[in-house]
């Protein structure tokens, strides 16, 4: 079922985007369109996120997968969007099985690589924000 958009989810919907826009990094160097680039980079980066998920594209390949979830999730991070990154690192460590492989989609699919790709985006994060106490939560 598809909701109607009305005058208030427009509003709130343009809210968040200042908040979001107010948050991340920015950059202007002269009259260059690499402000107007990496502005536009974080916006498609933002669109693809999932309330912690993030997937690689919107159609056919809006799936979460492990490996473009570390790499996202750095860039998150990296956009000072760091609630969103963590939130995705989050989701990555939900996904060990008891075996130890990462489950990506939600589907029997195993990324074989991805627990080298888990701990490089975990050692990232807490690289970039010093959240000590986001990894002890996660190391228990």
């Amino acid at each position: 079922m598809v909701k109607a958009v009305g005058d208030y989810d427009v509003v709130a919907e343009l809210r968040n985007w200042d908040s979001i826009n107010e948050r991340s990094f920015s950059a202007s160097i002269g009259n260059s369109a690499i402000g107007d680039i990496l502005r536009q980079s974080i916006a498609n980066l933002v669109m693809l996120w999932d309330g912690g998920k993030i997937t690689p594209g919107p159609l056919i390949y809006h799936l979460f997968w492990i490996r473009d979830g570390s790499y996202m999730a750095t860039a998150l991070t990296m956009s000072n969007l760091t609630d969103m990154g963590r939130a995705v690192v989050e989701e990555l460590l939900r996904r060990v099985d008891a075996s130890g492989y990462f489950k990506a989609v939600d589907f029997e699919v195993r990324e074989y690589d991805a627990n080298g790709q888990v701990l490089w985006a975990v050692s990232k994060y807490v690289q970039l924000t010093r959240d000590y106490d986001a990894l002890r939560r996660w190391y228990q």
